[in-house]
């Protein structure tokens, strides 16, 4: 069964259906006797002090693979268990999890899911909030950025992430050192870094012409351009033309000059995309990104480990990895990434087992636990976030030196997608339409009037005082600075 966006599941429909940060301490990394960090010691002797359970979860299997030896050792030290998982991919979770929180049962503890449907599950009282179990042992943040911001909703926490999940800049460098002195001969200077939407496309155009890609099948962007997924770089080129998608009032903006920028720039890309583009995913391009058939783009970070894996792809060293293009559309230039789906942990409050559910994603987001599972080689789906992260070797060998250096650099401008009550059904429609505009079906012209006119009644049907109470929390997981330091 496919699971549509903003499609909510009955509970019983749901479990018939159903396939049956690292936040680093303030204090000093000592290890305790047993080899246990300071906080991590504090957070088995809180759960210890709870009680014992076997926790039950719904989590993609390809992201708990990775978690399953930190996970058993949990266990082992509080006698806590975490394996009976109901195994549902991060894309289609939410709206079975939405139909857990509508029937307030008490069944899973603990939900890995999409971080900006926290909006969303706290408004419906699903959640319980983390900061009293993180103030209990002393835990707290310590990621790139403001990324911590990604796990609050109205000042409380309500989430442990697992996943940064950022775009960040890709470029075939090969293909550039190849060309180099013919980029030089016609510009006048070497081939550095595109620095905005524009130039990133002029870079695709002459490192990558579309005539001859119908030659040799090399594109220049590997940008997604599906149903599903088209509007995460839509949100990016928004954000960096100095736009929002409502204004204070809760009133759309689809229409002004910023996003009228954003479609323009989206449907640019056509020119240097596959003509097959429009009906791939990631299942289509990632091939073609280990297989040296595309020059640049935004992609979600965990490729980079898997570029760079020898047993996996024929491009290992061929890529360089840095800071998305940004925009000069607002008289300045500002950048801006995006982190969607972002994997993170959340405590059902429902649950009589919450407490131990809460120190469970807290140990497996502190810096001892999280940085075997951000470095798995084999399952890369948990991805860089955390300071130590970038400064680990452990990560820096399945990622590179040079990824993490991108990955740093997106993380500090990383921006969420909408982040309210109701961002599959935004979400969805923006999809939608973006998508219809690309192939045709519509003009942008249409599609922009459509999108103002359904997001305004999804706007309508939600309540606008709601989301207006929730749009602070929304701005508040927005960068604060213009370009990463």
């Amino acid at each position: 069964m496919r699971l549509k966006l903003g499609q909510l599941l009955s509970r019983r429909s749901f479990m018939n259906t159903a396939i049956s940060t690292t936040a680093l301490m303030a204090l000093p990394k000592m290890a305790t006797a047993g080899g246990h960090s300071a906080v991590n010691q504090k957070i088995i002797e809180a759960a210890k002090s709870a009680g014992t359970a076997d926790l039950k979860g719904i989590i993609w299997a390809l992201y708990y693979a990775p978690m399953k030896a930190s996970c058993e050792k949990f266990a082992a030290e509080t006698g806590t268990n975490f394996s009976d998982i109901k195994d549902i991919s991060i894309f289609v979770a939410p709206p079975a999890v939405v139909a857990e929180g509508v029937a307030k049962s008490p069944e899973f503890d603990l939900f890995h899911i999409n971080s900006n449907m926290i909006p969303t599950l706290a408004s419906i009282g699903m959640l319980e909030e983390l900061d009293p179990y993180m103030e209990e042992v002393g835990f707290d943040y310590n990621a790139v950025g403001t990324f911590d911001t990604f796990m609050k909703y109205k000042g409380a926490t309500f989430g442990m992430p697992t996943d940064g999940n950022v775009h960040t800049q890709f470029i075939h460098w090969a293909t550039v050192e190849k060309n180099a002195a013919a980029y030089e001969d016609k510009f006048g200077k070497s081939p550095s870094w595109p620095g905005t939407w524009e130039e990133e496309i002029e870079w695709m155009k002459f490192f990558a012409p579309p005539a001859k890609a119908t030659d040799d099948d090399y594109y220049g962007s590997m940008n997604l351009r599906n149903r599903a997924n088209g509007a995460t770089w839509w949100f990016m080129q928004l954000y960096s033309a100095g736009g929002f998608t409502f204004d204070d009032d809760m009133n759309p903006t689809m229409d002004t000059d910023e996003a009228v920028y954003a479609w323009e720039t989206y449907m640019k890309y056509k020119d240097v995309s596959h003509p097959e583009a429009p009906g791939w995913g990631t299942p289509q391009m990632i091939p073609r990104m280990t297989g040296g058939k595309v020059f640049s783009g935004q992609y979600w970070d965990g490729i980079v480990a898997l570029n760079e894996n020898p047993a996996k792809s024929k491009t290992v060293g061929q890529w360089k990895y840095g800071l998305v293009p940004g925009s000069d559309f607002s008289g300045k230039r500002i950048y801006r990434s995006i982190s969607d789906p972002l994997g993170a942990l959340l405590v059902n409050k429902h649950s009589p087992r919450k407490a131990l559910a809460a120190y469970l994603a807290m140990w497996l987001t502190t810096e001892q636990e999280s940085e075997a599972i951000v470095a798995d080689p084999a399952n890369t789906f948990h991805d860089p976030w955390a300071k130590s992260h970038m400064t680990s070797e452990v990560v820096a060998k399945t990622y590179t030196k040079g990824g993490l250096e991108g990955i740093q650099q997106c993380l500090q401008v990383s921006a969420p997608p909408i982040y309210l009550t109701g961002y599959m059904e935004f979400t969805d429609i923006l999809n939608k339409n973006l998508s219809e505009a690309y192939v045709g079906s519509i003009s942008v012209s249409e599609g922009i009037k459509k999108t103002q006119e359904e997001f305004a009644g999804i706007v309508k049907k939600t309540g606008k005082r709601k989301l207006k109470a929730e749009l602070a929390s929304y701005k508040a997981v927005m960068p604060k600075i213009d370009a990463p330091a």
